[in-house]
């Protein structure tokens, strides 16, 4: 058994006067996941409201959780989904009901932060490539070149269209 954590989190998009390095300051926009420099920490999205549903069937066993911002009162739901044929396979769709973004002006991207409780994976993970190979991938490191740190964030963000691997570097657990 592996005990993990979940969350709703946001950071604060670029407006494109940030002053990044080797940027061309351009602002955050559908394709360009940059956070703005000089706010560099998660705001939470929303928290858990105490409500979770437990559904099961022949086909279906999930865990249905609701998140909710009292501020404007959008909310996520998260389905956490076991499979009947791999007893090790679990799946997470979130559901976001809206981004708020018309009070304060300002864009918000919207993380699903996991931590995994006493597991350690030497910053390596694994991510699909659009259901082609797992690639392995190394926090703060880039194979082809040097990597800087000014955009720390977003370089180490990827897109999961269907996979993400660890493994415990001292017990081989995978998860």
């Amino acid at each position: 058994n592996q005990t993990f954590a979940f969350d709703l989190q946001y950071y604060a998009a670029s407006q494109g006067k940030d002053g990044y390095n080797d940027s061309s300051n351009c602002a955050e926009g559908a394709y360009l996941f940059k956070p703005d420099r000089y706010q560099r920490w998660q705001y939470p999205y929303s928290r858990l409201d105490g409500t979770h549903i437990e559904e099961s069937g022949q086909y279906i066993s999930q865990w249905t959780f609701k998140f909710v911002n009292k501020l404007d009162g959008q909310f996520a739901i998260v389905k956490v989904k076991f499979s009947p044929y791999f007893s090790a396979l679990v799946q997470f769709d979130v559901e976001l009901n809206g981004i708020p973004v018309m009070a304060d002006d300002q864009g918000k991207d919207v993380t699903v932060n996991w931590r995994m409780l006493d597991f350690e994976a030497n910053s390596t993970f694994w991510t699909d490539s659009n259901g082609l190979e797992m690639q392995e991938r190394i926090l703060n490191y880039r194979p082809s070149w040097n990597w800087s740190g000014d955009q720390n964030i977003s370089s180490n963000y990827y897109p999961v269209n269907s996979a993400i691997a660890m493994r415990d570097s001292s017990t081989s657990r995978q998860v």
